[in-house]
């Protein structure tokens, strides 16, 4: 899901605290959790985003991430 500069991300299963992202074509300028805000530690090299200390799904259905990047959201492949 995407609104403005930011990508929501939508987690459906444990992801052992760690998860990698492809096919971001914009500089991510921040990760954070749509419950509660907090930022996650991220990496991005080339076209892929490395996230790290991802805590357990802290909904039962789905964990949302917030990925703000710099300008509109655009995938390397359309």
């Amino acid at each position: 899901t995407v609104k403005g500069n930011k990508v929501y991300a939508h987690i459906l299963c444990d992801t052992n605290g760690e998860l990698c992202i492809a096919d971001i074509a914009n500089p991510v300028k921040r990760v954070s959790l749509l419950d509660g805000g907090k930022e996650l530690p991220f990496e991005q090299k080339g076209n892929r985003l490395f996230l790290r200390n991802i805590p357990n799904p802290i909904d039962p259905i789905a964990t949302t991430l917030v990925i703000e990047v710099d300008g509109e959201p655009t995938p390397i492949k359309p």
